[in-house]
């Protein structure tokens, strides 16, 4: 993955967990996200942390939130990973112009997508057990940072004024070809309502969700700094979108799997409740679908995005549309089901 920022970590991590009176520990990276660089850390004694460098995109007041959150979480029975204070009791460190946090270890392994129902069962038996545990959660912590999101006509008419600027961009003709396509998606987009808001993981995909090892359960949700009130529809649509392709969000052959999305809702009832949004939640995926293909399109001509894989890409333009084409692949799919309905 691209971490042109992050090549030479090591000595910049050492420094952050001396901090946390932490020394001559093995390091190594591990995750393959595009955001945060995450770290294991390894003491001689075998206990294990796990070190994140936090995003630019995100403020350092996210991580105090992260802490409150956790630790609500945490007294209603629900697991979650605990932000390790530093020496001087603070949620997060600031060295050389980056935001560093530390977590405790919970073991488990992520996916990058779900092949089976068991996999979407259990996730998304997790995911309501994350709501439900948050149902009391004070909502004046929450930051609304982050503007804009899941709003279709903002990502929609951005695409097109990125497009109309942009025509002599290398890669534009692909662009524009796969812009109509999005186009169409938008139009088929039935009117639903996205119900109430409650307090939500806000990207709940597959990477997300930490699973055992050993029973192949999904043990809890990580990555928890665009925790927000959010519809219940479209955090489960922006569930379904990640869990219901069983291929990688850059895959050619990507598409909308009914049994896992049958599977995926089916854990969810067995402990919270999505009463009167049954006809909400496919038109709200789909929704999300195109929100990110055009999202992933507009940065094909921006060159940018928060990483991207340069050993499979030539460049972030081409992994991006990469990107783009896979969510419309999905979300063709998934349009194909709802017309038939």
């Amino acid at each position: 993955m691209d971490r042109q920022n992050n090549k030479y970590w090591g000595d910049e991590a050492a420094r952050v967990l001396a901090s946390y009176g932490i020394s001559g520990a093995t390091l190594s990276e591990i995750g393959d996200g595009l955001i945060n660089l995450t770290i294991e850390v390894l003491e001689e004694t075998g206990n294990r942390f796990i070190l994140q460098k936090v995003s630019g995109i995100f403020k350092p007041s996210v991580n105090d939130k992260i802490a409150e959150v956790t630790a609500h979480l945490r007294e209603n029975g629900v697991s979650c990973p605990k932000i390790i204070a530093t020496k001087n009791h603070r949620n997060y460190l600031e060295q050389d112009g980056n935001v560093w946090r530390l977590y405790e270890y919970i073991p488990g392994c992520s996916k990058t997508v779900f092949t089976s129902p068991g996999d979407a069962y259990s996730a998304g038996k997790a995911l309501a057990q994350f709501h439900e545990g948050l149902k009391n959660f004070d909502v004046q912590l929450l930051a609304n940072d982050r503007p804009h999101i899941h709003d279709l006509h903002f990502h929609l008419s951005g695409l097109e004024k990125t497009l109309s600027r942009s025509t002599s961009h290398r890669l534009y003709s692909q662009c524009f070809a796969l812009s109509k396509r999005i186009k169409l998606l938008a139009s088929k987009i039935p009117d639903f309502d996205p119900g109430p808001s409650i307090i939500a993981h806000g990207d709940p995909k597959v990477s997300n969700i930490l699973f055992s090892a050993e029973s192949n359960s999904a043990v809890c949700f990580i990555d928890l700094d665009t925790v927000g009130l959010m519809p219940r529809a479209l955090e489960l649509g922006d569930a379904m979108r990640s869990w219901c392709n069983p291929f990688p969000e850059d895959s050619s052959s990507s598409l909308f799997n009914l049994e896992l999305y049958e599977a995926a809702l089916d854990g969810y009832d067995s402990v919270g409740s999505r009463v009167g949004l049954d006809e909400s939640i496919l038109p709200a995926t789909l929704q999300i679908y195109v929100e990110l293909a055009s999202r992933f399109l507009s940065d094909v001509i921006h060159e940018s995005y928060f990483g991207w894989d340069d050993i499979n890409y030539k460049s972030a333009a081409s992994h991006n549309l990469a990107r783009a084409g896979a969510q419309v692949l999905a979300a063709e799919s998934l349009a194909t089901h709802i017309s038939e309905n």
